[in-house]
């Protein structure tokens, strides 16, 4: 099986999310790809799995929206981030490299965090199967949707309800991350420690904290 994984800008945040997967992929025998901006190159090969540079937006289109990021009113920035950098521009500049990743390499699955959508419009397009990998918690990533729906329409009429529908896989626990997305799988990494007592620091001592 042939695993493609779909990283936007945004670095290691973006990411290392997605690096679980790939790796009990690989420990499974499937075929790892990551696609994303040139930036990754390095970041991404010493994870050991194999990369495909995409395009990413003209620094003469971005530097505007970063400049502006930092000292936005919440909504604003939202739509500045969400609909305008990762929505319209990021997608638009990360489409061709996708579309000649899925022609060229036949991936069998599109992983893709939250905020690279090309993977969903040549996915989606070519009838490969697609999940989403949380970066952040659902509700927060259902709403970054809602936000960039008008650039992602642009794109292709559909695509909004296409990425709500996909499965959205997480490690946040249901008791902290309730999630809005109708196919919402969990999981755990073996050996986290989750579950376990705590080691005994104190030497059993009873006593209250004082502050």
């Amino acid at each position: 099986m042939r695993v493609l994984a779909a990283c936007s800008l945004g670095g290691a945040g973006h990411l290392n999310p997605l690096l679980p997967f790939l790796a009990a992929a690989r420990r499974r025998g499937d075929e790892t790809l990551v696609v994303g901006p040139p930036a990754l190159r390095e970041m991404v090969e010493l994870t050991g799995h194999a990369f495909w540079a995409g395009g990413e937006p003209d620094e003469a289109e971005v530097a505007p929206i970063r400049e502006r990021l930092p000292v936005a009113p919440p909504e604003e920035a939202s739509i500045l981030g969400n609909r305008e950098l990762f929505g319209r521009l990021a997608t638009t500049a990360m489409l061709p490299g996708m579309e000649q990743a899925c022609a060229e390499w036949s991936p069998d699955l599109v992983l893709r965090e939250p905020c690279e959508h090309a993977s969903a419009l040549v996915a989606g397009r070519l009838g490969i199967p697609t999940a989403q990998v949380a970066i952040s918690l659902a509700d927060v990533e259902a709403r970054s949707i809602t936000v960039a729906a008008p650039a992602l329409d642009d794109h292709r009429a559909g695509l909004v309800d296409e990425l709500r529908a996909s499965p959205y896989l997480t490690r946040f626990p249901a008791s902290l991350d309730p999630s809005p997305f109708a196919t919402t799988v969990r999981f755990k990494e073996p050996g986290s420690g989750i579950g376990r007592a705590l080691p005994d620091w104190w030497n059993g001592s009873g006593r209250r904290w004082s502050t």
